[in-house]
C-alpha cells in the first residue's frame, strides 16, 4: 500500500538491486501499480554514475530538491512549477 501512494503521488522513490535485471523489473512494476494512470514523474529502470544525467540529479539533490515543504511555499503551493514531478531510479551496487 505504501508504495502504491509514493507513485501516486510522486515521491521520490529509490530501488537498490543486486541485478541491473531485477533493478529494471521493480521499477517497472512499481510504475505498473497505478495503472491506467499514467505515471508523470521521471523514472530510470537503470541509473549508473555514467548516465549523463547524473551530475544534474547530483545538484537537484544537493540543493534540497526534495523538500516539497519549500517548494511548495515558493511557488505557491503548486509543486509542480517547481519542477518536483517526482522521480524513481533503480541503481545497482558496481
Amino acid at each position: 500500500w505504501h508504495l502504491w501512494e509514493l507513485i501516486l503521488c510522486g515521491d521520490p522513490v529509490l530501488v537498490l538491486s543486486p541485478s541491473a535485471e531485477m533493478c529494471s523489473d521493480t521499477v517497472l512494476a512499481l510504475l505498473s501499480l497505478i495503472s491506467p494512470v499514467e505515471y508523470s514523474g521521471d523514472f530510470r529502470p537503470y541509473f549508473n554514475t555514467f548516465d549523463p544525467d547524473f551530475r544534474t540529479l547530483q545538484k537537484i539533490v544537493e540543493a534540497g530538491g526534495g523538500n516539497r515543504e519549500r517548494e511548495s511555499e515558493s511557488t505557491g503551493g503548486d509543486s509542480s512549477a517547481a519542477g518536483n514531478a517526482g522521480v524513481v531510479l533503480g541503481v545497482t551496487n558496481p
